[in-house]
């Protein structure tokens, strides 16, 4: 008779878990620097993995950070990171699945070229047609200068 193992289930509350509210529930995001989403993924490389982490401008898709790395040492709705999500599959098909990099530099050159096409040379059709960046830019609030 096989061994049985209590498997967790991590769709319950736990019971002093007090919750908190959704705060971008009301929210309408239409200018940059307004709301970041952020995420992990991770990349199989010959030689083991590649964990990615990215910071997105949630108004203008814009990739304003990313990084690897070769180790990484709650759970959120699932709107927080939607976008980020999508900027991980562009990079997993159009990038990542048609190399196999032999290095972690390599797995970085090739990302970093992807998220710069990304950011200033794919226009999106959510956002009338402009990139990540020029979104970005027209849609920055003024910067007040003191008088």
């Amino acid at each position: 008779m096989p061994v049985q193992h209590r498997k967790p289930n991590t769709s319950k509350k736990h019971p002093g878990y007090k919750g908190y509210p959704y705060l971008l529930r009301e929210l309408t995001i239409d200018r940059a620097n307004q709301v970041w989403a952020t995420d992990i993924t991770y990349i199989l490389m010959a030689c083991g993995w590649v964990y990615l982490c990215a910071i997105v401008d949630w108004a203008s898709r814009k990739v304003l950070s990313h990084r690897g790395s070769i180790s990484m040492d709650g759970k959120g709705a699932w709107r927080d990171n939607v976008f980020v999500e999508r900027l991980w599959r562009s990079i997993k098909y159009e990038e990542v699945y048609l190399h196999a990099y032999d290095s972690v530099g390599q797995a970085k050159a090739g990302i970093a070229r992807c998220v710069s096409f990304y950011n200033t040379a794919r226009p999106h059709s959510s956002l009338g047609k402009k990139t990540p960046d020029e979104f970005y830019s027209a849609t920055l609030p003024a910067i007040q200068h003191a008088a």
